[in-house]
């Protein structure tokens, strides 16, 4: 097992004090870990711990090396950090050998939920939410119909539409920090404000990362944003776009466009497009397992590694390995 050395400062990850940087992004065998070899120190798990909510509805058996890999950046930066990890599986016993390691020296916690059953506790939280008790009715029929939308063959996007739902419930009802199990943590996240958002693009933010306090404002009405204008059948629909409309109908003054500073009376922090999203997810394949070449390439490794908190990698071909010369691979 490679170890940690200040020859390994390589990568997307910046360097973390004399130890050198574990480069996660490169690594082809994810049968073992380096994560599990750093040596952690009392100044590591000093200061407040984060809170870090994962949500995996995937078959066990399909939890992969590039997920745990994403579980384990959190660690690198963040040692102390609480990371829960949801599932809604019900109809298999939990088993993820690949995550025993980490829970065993980490502060890693499993949670089972039942969406319906999380609705009816945010239903009761915003019981005397002015937006919410409007429409009280429409949302109970919502949550009677939920499972026709959730059950995989009963829609189009099942498990991201459960997924997108649950997400925005936990940052209401708990706060924390929400990631996907493809998005990479590249630096301390000490710098980011309490309530933050990340442009994918000038139009629009995604829902990949978030952090926020618990019974934010913001999320009581992108919750029922998402809610109101349910499509089962449309990608995006309960996720990114719910969150962009949000915005643009409730707090016009957060900025689409321009610097990352929040505007008048914003209460969100909206970053620029490179601090959560230095490259789209769909554009992986070309930056990390194809030889992507061209004079653009050191202006993205600048980019990344003096602006960027995050990587939203999804591969494409989960079983080609990045290759020297792409963006994943310095």
């Amino acid at each position: 097992m490679k170890q940690l050395n200040e020859e390994n400062v390589k990568g997307l990850l910046r360097e973390k004090s004399e130890q050198g940087v574990w480069n996660m992004l490169t690594a082809t065998n994810f049968a073992s870990s380096d994560i599990i070899n750093q040596t952690i120190t009392e100044n590591d798990k000093s200061g407040e711990p984060l809170t870090f909510h994962i949500i995996y509805n995937g078959a066990y058996s399909k939890f992969g090396g590039d997920q745990l890999r994403s579980i384990e950046s959190i660690y690198y930066h963040h040692p102390n950090a609480h990371v829960i990890f949801h599932t809604g599986i019900s109809d298999e016993p939990f088993s993820i050998p690949s995550l025993d390691p980490l829970r065993k020296k980490f502060d890693l916690e499993f949670n089972f939920y039942n969406l319906t059953e999380e609705l009816h506790k945010l239903r009761v939280a915003l019981n005397n939410s002015p937006t919410w008790d409007q429409d009280d009715d429409f949302v109970a029929q919502f949550i009677n119909r939920l499972p026709n939308w959730v059950t995989p063959g009963k829609s189009l996007y099942p498990l991201p539409n459960k997924a997108n739902i649950m997400r925005a419930i936990l940052m209401y009802m708990r706060g924390g920090i929400y990631m996907d199990t493809d998005v990479f943590v590249l630096r301390p996240l000490d710098g980011l404000g309490e309530n933050v958002l990340g442009k994918e693009s000038q139009k629009s933010v995604n829902n990949a990362i978030m952090k926020f306090q618990k019974g934010h404002k913001y999320l009581e009405k992108a919750i029922y944003e998402i809610i109101k204008h349910f499509n089962p059948n449309k990608w995006g629909q309960q996720g990114p776009k719910a969150l962009s409309r949000t915005l643009k109908k409730h707090y016009p003054n957060c900025s689409f466009v321009g610097d990352d500073k929040k505007g008048v009376n914003c209460p969100i922090d909206v970053l620029e497009v490179n601090a959560f999203y230095p490259f789209r997810w769909f554009n992986t394949g070309k930056m990390c397992k194809l030889n992507f070449t061209g004079t653009s390439k050191t202006e993205w490794r600048e980019t990344i590694e003096k602006r960027s908190f995050f990587a939203h990698l999804t591969w494409p071909n989960k079983s080609m390995p990045t290759i020297p010369g792409t963006i994943c691979h310095w």
